[in-house]
């Protein structure tokens, strides 16, 4: 049943939520941006937030305070909590079933028929924290002609598109255009990690937090020039299996020979097969 309401209470730039958000809706977008900010001066780019066994670390109380936020009534919260309450875990080693244990922290199990859905609405306060503060990568701009209505200024602001962040459940993907927005990424970050249980990779030497530059920044920004040590300068982004490069044409010959690649060893295995 809340999987018929999450498109109507997540954020719009979660793509997990809804039957009309698909994931390669922000794939085009995050490529529009590339191509946009290979036409501009300035500096920006895009960062990929990669956080520790996400789904392990959330503790579910938090997805219940974020329903209530919401408006979801009381009784519905604790009929859903009452599925999860008590829980009990069973460590399987070889098809070998292992020790029970009581589940007291209330952790989000992976792989659940919901657990998509509930990490959503707990990542959902920092998706909105971001976007309301990142200025976001312009994309396109359009004049809008007409009188203006009473009271509002003249002219009329241009119809804008902006690439502010996109977000697969946990795959969080944030547009920086200046060295302040490294900063105001890391709050948020911490601000989740605070409230969730999770936690941001922030040891450098693994690298799965990663900044793709892009405009100038893609000749001038050095790895000192990061304010976040654990921010690694990159030349690719993934985004749910997709490799993302600093420019349009980049990004469609890496992913090309992917394609090829995956098709030859199809190929090459119904060969096999057939004899």
């Amino acid at each position: 049943r809340f999987r018929k309401i999450t498109s109507h209470c997540l954020s719009p730039l979660q793509y997990v939520a809804g039957k009309n958000r698909k994931i390669h809706h922000g794939i085009s977008r995050a490529r529009d941006a590339i191509q946009a900010a290979g036409h501009q001066k300035a500096g920006c780019g895009i960062a990929d937030t990669d956080f520790i066994a996400a789904f392990d670390w959330l503790v579910l109380s938090w997805v219940w305070q974020v329903l209530a936020k919401l408006g979801v009534s009381r009784s519905v919260i604790n009929r859903v909590q009452s599925l999860y309450d008590d829980s009990i875990t069973i460590t399987v080693v070889n098809n070998n079933l292992g020790r029970v244990f009581l589940d007291k922290r209330g952790s989000l199990r992976q792989g659940g028929c919901a657990s998509m859905e509930w990490f959503a609405f707990g990542i959902d306060p920092m998706l909105r924290y971001l976007e309301k503060r990142l200025q976001g990568i312009p994309i396109t701009s359009l004049p809008v002609l007409g009188p203006a209505p009473e009271g509002a200024p003249s002219p009329i602001q241009p119809l804008e598109e902006r690439f502010k962040l996109r977000a697969y459940c946990d795959d969080v993907k944030p547009s920086i255009t200046s060295m302040a927005e490294f900063m105001i990424v890391d709050t948020a970050c911490s601000l989740f990690e605070k409230s969730s249980g999770c936690k941001l990779h922030r040891d450098p030497s693994t690298g799965k937090c990663k900044f793709l530059p892009l405009g100038r920044w893609k000749s001038t920004l050095q790895q000192e020039d990061i304010p976040l040590p654990y921010m690694v300068l990159s030349d690719s982004l993934e985004m749910v299996g997709v490799e993302l490069k600093s420019t349009w044409m980049k990004s469609r010959k890496v992913n090309g020979d992917i394609i090829q690649s995956r098709v030859s060893m199809l190929m090459h295995g119904s060969q096999v097969n057939s004899w």
